[in-house]
């Protein structure tokens, strides 16, 4: 993640290279999205989802990307 954070570009991209793989099927991970049923969003994800609004939010200034 450290690598993948000093290698963000103006348009927010990594080199694919970073792109993390799945320790199982060695596929290329996906980003967060909706693509299938699987997704929850249950309590948990909720408060997770705000602790990092709030972190965000938190640290704006000093994020050089925001």
């Amino acid at each position: 993640m450290m690598k993948m954070l000093t290698r963000i570009d103006r348009d927010l991209k990594i080199p694919f290279s970073l792109v993390p793989q799945c320790p199982v099927c060695w596929e290329n991970m996906e980003i967060n999205l909706r693509c299938d049923n699987p997704f929850v969003e249950d309590d948990v994800w909720h408060q997770q989802s705000q602790n990092y609004e709030q972190l965000i939010h938190k640290y704006k200034e000093k994020i050089s990307f925001y």
